[in-house]
C-alpha cells in the first residue's frame, strides 16, 4: 500500500464521520453558523477581498512558475 492509498482511506473515513454527524445532529445549529458567516463576509470592506485575492494570486503564480517546472523536470 502506497502513501496515496493511506490518504484516501483517511479521507473516506473523515467524510463518513462528518456525514454521520450531520445526519444525526440535524442542521438547525449549522444554519445559524452559516448565516453568521455570510453576514460577516458580506459586511466586510471590499479592500480586504482585494488583499486576500492578491495574496492568493501571488501564491498561485509562484506555484505555477516555481514548483510545477521542477515537478515536470523530475
Amino acid at each position: 500500500m502506497n502513501e496515496r492509498d493511506g490518504f484516501d482511506i483517511v479521507l473516506v473515513v473523515l467524510v463518513a464521520i462528518a456525514l454521520a454527524r450531520e445526519f444525526f445532529t440535524g442542521s438547525s445549529a449549522r444554519t445559524v453558523t452559516v448565516e453568521k458567516f455570510v453576514d460577516t463576509a458580506t459586511g466586510m470592506d471590499p479592500v480586504y477581498y482585494l488583499i486576500v485575492g492578491g495574496v492568493f494570486g501571488v501564491l498561485f503564480v509562484s506555484y505555477i512558475t516555481l514548483y510545477l517546472p521542477q515537478k515536470q523536470g523530475s
